[in-house]
């Protein structure tokens, strides 16, 4: 987002200082910044390319914890988890949470 931002796209400031340790909810702001830059594709390839950069980690992220998950039902069920965590319901939720999630919701707006 700071690239973003450094290139002249409106990203919101509470995003640029945001606790990095806790999950982004999706910014309807930095959406639309991402947004722009696939919308404008010859403006920006270099963020274009970031952008479908990023993406790829969040998809394999998303499929290793996919893997993590199946992998610990396996093995345990659904005991509870090493460091006192509930283990696989944990993990499920995990799942469910995307990594620059405006790179997943600003695709539903682009043509």
């Amino acid at each position: 987002l700071s690239v973003l931002h450094r290139r002249g796209l409106p990203v919101p400031a509470h995003r640029l200082t945001a606790d990095r340790t806790r999950p982004a909810e999706p910014d309807p702001d930095v959406e639309r910044a991402w947004a722009d830059v696939y919308a404008t594709g010859t403006t920006h390839p270099d963020l274009r390319d970031l952008g479908e950069a990023l993406t790829d980690v969040s998809e394999r992220w998303t499929r290793w914890r996919e893997r993590h998950l199946a992998a610990t039902l396996r093995a345990l069920g659904h005991r509870p988890g090493t460091g006192g965590s509930s283990g696989a319901e944990w993990l499920e939720r995990s799942v469910r949470v995307r990594v620059f999630p405006e790179l997943w919701t600003m695709r539903t707006s682009v043509d």
